[in-house]
């Protein structure tokens, strides 16, 4: 039996009735938590990691857009401008594995610009390098 707006759970029992609180569900979750489809929130680094901890799947779905990183700590989704941008805003360096962006959007390690090879497809990581060519043997 549900009482009062669904705020209490009643049982019976040979010794009367047992009434508890039901916690609400939480609608805003904590900048470390996940909001699930249910709107309950779950920590961040229970998201993808294969358990349906959501109890509804909406924590295994990948919910990161096209063109978002999923940070490989938390789980949490950044946006491509802030893939290969120099700062660590994944909080584990997910985001900045490598360090440069070639015109189109592929991240190769800095240590690959100027060195004559065309790392990144386009050749964007081999213009502007005059005076900056690095010869590797």
């Amino acid at each position: 039996m549900t009482l009062n707006n669904k705020t209490q759970k009643c049982e019976c029992s040979d010794r009367g009735h047992l009434c508890r609180s039901i916690p609400p569900v939480t609608t805003v979750c904590r900048m470390d938590e996940f909001q699930c489809k249910n709107r309950h929130c779950i920590l961040n680094k229970y998201r993808c990691n294969g358990i349906d901890d959501c109890e509804d799947g909406s924590d295994e779905n990948d919910s990161c857009k096209n063109g978002e990183l999923m940070c490989m700590k938390d789980k949490t989704c950044l946006s491509h401008q802030l893939i290969c941008n120099g700062a660590d805003d994944c909080s584990d360096g997910s985001d900045e594995e490598y360090e440069f962006e070639c015109l189109n959007e592929r991240c190769i390690s800095e240590q690959k610009v100027c060195d004559s090879k065309n790392d990144c497809g386009d050749w964007s990581d081999e213009k502007r390098c005059l005076g900056k060519m690095r010869f590797t043997t």
